[in-house]
């Protein structure tokens, strides 16, 4: 009878409430972890100015509550119970490893971290990659294959002689790297080619012509990654088209880095797009302002900035819940540990996307063309006599194309999604009316007619088929 009643007591309290202190009864507790190895030389300075920053940004911002903070100069610490955050410089394996430790003890942890770094879950971590101005482009492509923008298992490299070594050398690691962040992200595999950079315009289009019409597309797949100026991107997408490789089972990215934000207009830069392409840009607006903000301080501000925000905000959250019920309620539904991560996470998420500026000069957008339908838009508006005419000359070429905005893509946040980079290979038509040109041939189309000859059904073989494809391909 003892022994029962022991077992029922320890029951009670396990399900009672979860080992770790309210933000009313006791203040916060943060991990600070600065890898001396990683940062090196900048250690102490580091160190101390963040020391100075976090004391007053505690003192002014932090309202509610209060925050006690330790500091370490390495990642293997002992992850202490009643912490709530850990915040960390550190390398790209260190910061992963130490992810795998909070996630185990549920704690919160935003990391700033080396460029080329894939980035911890954003469902339950924050991570910022520190890259200098002009070496970014390893790191968006990264970003991009992480949140899984297009969905290639092989990819073809197109560039010239302005991508140096090195760059071609990260971009392909950042295709082909394996990452433990889960099944979803797979491994490219990934052919390069390279051309010679030439000036001239006739010669341009003779060295493209050659590089392309010799790629064997039907081993090495048709998912083109283009890595080129403005220049050579117009003149890549005219050759292309001529040897028919701009078609529906294509898929055509420019990652195009000569841009910025007084020159990036890519409606001025493109000629024409065509009924049925695949076709997407990633490109450059930075703004090279003199009060452009970067750097490592920059970055460590923010975050706590952020984070200083997200709990103040907690800390009233539980006050006020907690003054209106009794304690004995509060104990009972008072945020879980895993809760109170969640809710710090989304405040300073939703704060970085809003007031951060660091970085903001090493700044990329990504637009898509809306192809697929474009030309049939005619049809639907216009009247009987005009369709006439435009059945005569119609050609494939789009009059007006709708560049679809995709997102932004910045280091302190990656790339913010408004819509799919390739829409019609996610959405096909994307729910366009397209019209149909048909007679009454039994079994094959059946249009029956009301008493005044008005059409009013529309059945047989080939509607079925059609109505299937509008299912598949999203049209009506």
């Amino acid at each position: 009878m003892r022994l029962c009643l022991v077992i029922s007591i320890i029951l009670v309290v396990r399900v009672s409430g979860e080992d770790f202190p309210s933000l009313i009864t006791a203040n916060a507790s943060i991990a600070v972890v600065l890898d001396r190895q990683f940062l090196g030389e900048k250690y102490q300075a580091v160190l101390d100015e963040l020391k100075d920053y976090i004391k007053e940004l505690a003192r002014v911002e932090l309202k509610h509550g209060g925050v006690v903070v330790h500091y370490f100069s390495w990642t293997t610490i002992s992850l202490k119970k009643d912490f709530l955050a850990v915040f960390s410089i550190a390398s790209c394996e260190d910061t992963w490893s130490l992810f795998t430790r909070t996630e185990e003890e549920e704690l919160l942890l935003f990391a700033l971290t080396e460029e080329d770094c894939p980035r911890l879950p954003a469902d339950s971590a924050i991570t910022v990659t520190y890259v200098e101005p002009g070496e970014e482009l390893p790191q968006i492509l990264l970003d991009m294959r992480i949140q899984r923008a297009f969905k290639w298992k092989s990819a073809i490299i197109l560039h010239d002689d302005t991508l140096s070594r090195d760059m071609v050398s990260r971009v392909v690691q950042a295709l082909t790297a394996q990452i433990d962040e889960g099944t979803r992200t797979t491994t490219v595999s990934v052919s390069v080619y390279k051309m010679k950079h030439e000036i001239n315009e006739y010669l341009r289009r003779k060295e493209i012509q050659r590089v392309l019409s010799k790629l064997p597309v039907k081993y090495i797949g048709e998912n083109f990654m283009a890595i080129v100026t403005t220049e050579v991107m117009t003149t890549m997408s005219e050759i292309a088209r001529d040897l028919l490789m701009s078609h529906t089972l294509a898929q055509w990215l420019y990652v195009i880095s000569d841009t910025d934000i007084h020159n990036g207009n890519l409606s001025s830069l493109i000629n024409d797009f065509y009924e049925g392409e695949n076709i997407a840009f990633m490109y450059n607006i930075t703004d090279d302002d003199s009060e452009c903000r970067n750097g490592m301080m920059c970055y460590c501000q923010e975050i706590m900035n952020a984070f200083i925000s997200a709990l103040d905000a907690a800390v009233q959250d539980e006050f006020d819940v907690a003054a209106q019920v009794s304690d004995e309620e509060w104990e009972a539904i008072r945020p879980t540990k895993i809760q109170r991560r969640n809710m710090l996470l989304k405040h300073m998420q939703q704060h970085i996307a809003t007031k951060s500026t660091c970085g903001n000069c090493s700044t990329w957008r990504a637009l898509a063309a809306d192809t697929w339908g474009a030309t049939y838009r005619t049809f639907t508006e216009a009247d009987h006599g005009t369709i006439k005419d435009v059945a005569n000359v119609t050609s494939g070429v789009i009059e007006h194309v709708d560049m679809l905005h995709v997102g932004y893509w910045r280091p302190i946040d990656a790339i913010r999604f408004d819509d799919v980079l390739f829409p019609h290979v996610d959405h096909g038509f994307r729910g366009k009316e397209l019209p149909i040109i048909t007679y009454h041939n039994p079994p094959w189309s059946i249009l029956q007619v009301n008493e005044s000859g008005s059409i009013v059904s529309y059945t047989g073989l080939f509607f079925d088929i059609v109505n299937q494809l509008a299912i598949t391909k999203n049209f009506t």
